[in-house]
């Protein structure tokens, strides 16, 4: 496990994403004997999921009524982000005894999950910039294409993709994607939408951080389901992924974001 996570103690709680795993020691304990993981955040609070003690509480309610005697341990899944403080040794001593009371029971949550999502990704990804007419449904769809590059969640990208195209083709895309676009996604974006995005939108994406430039073209599943928004991802051949058009600038902005007719 210490392969592929980087642990560290607990001083900035809002750097914690969903999906961390929290280590604690109570009661003047001189072991780590509870867990819990983090789903999301909600007006600054840290919402964790955990057995007894409430099955879901958040951080500060958890620490004030076990009065714990020193700070929890993070274990975070990706090895790709930086510990919150380096150590090792602490994770070391509890690691077993605290993996085996990660018991998480069946009640069901009392938040809404696109929304500890939705709270996750805001505070694991650098802002958005937009220039141009983005609509409530454009502008979210783009939000997650460009936080699943940086993310390289291959799968998730492809749920992004128009679910009548093919399905290899949408996946192969995504791959593209994410090995043509990841530095430069999870540094800073701007994203120009195109004329008004009533219904369907260009977008463009400029990669700040390695001078990429991507467009991509977001709409409506069907006229049916006009308030289900997918992207466009039929790039399987890794050069037609990168491909540029030639008309579009090198910065955002300069043609007023309208498409050259």
């Amino acid at each position: 496990m210490l392969s592929y996570r980087q642990p560290g103690y607990v001083n900035q709680s809002y750097n914690l994403r969903p999906g961390d795993i929290l280590f604690f020691r109570f009661k003047g304990d001189s072991m780590y004997n509870h867990a819990a993981v983090v789903t999301g955040h909600s007006r600054g609070v840290v919402l964790i999921a955990q057995h007894g003690y409430g099955d879901h509480s958040d951080l500060a309610a958890v620490i004030s009524r076990n009065k714990s005697t020193s700070k929890p341990i993070v274990a975070r899944h990706s090895p790709a982000v930086e510990p919150l403080v380096k150590s090792r040794r602490a994770l070391r001593a509890g690691m077993v005894s605290a993996l085996a009371l990660v018991v998480l029971t069946g009640c069901s949550a009392d938040y809404d999950a696109d929304d500890v999502q939705y709270a996750g990704d805001y505070s694991s990804h650098p802002p958005l910039a937009v220039v141009g007419y983005p609509s409530t449904k454009t502008l979210g769809i783009t939000q997650q294409v460009v936080w699943r590059i940086a993310d390289g969640r291959a799968e998730e990208l492809a749920s992004l993709g128009d679910p009548d195209h093919d399905k290899a083709a949408t996946r192969r895309t995504a791959e593209n994607w994410i090995a043509a676009f990841g530095r430069g996604a999870r540094g800073k974006v701007t994203a120009e939408f195109y004329d008004e995005g009533s219904y369907r939108q260009m977008v463009v994406l400029y990669l700040h951080d390695t001078g990429q430039i991507k467009a991509i073209n977001v709409r409506p599943v069907s006229d049916d389901h006009k308030d289900v928004y997918r992207v466009s991802m039929a790039e399987p051949d890794p050069g037609e992924a990168t491909a540029v058009q030639p008309w579009l600038p090198k910065t955002p902005g300069e043609l007023g974001s309208k498409t050259v007719r």
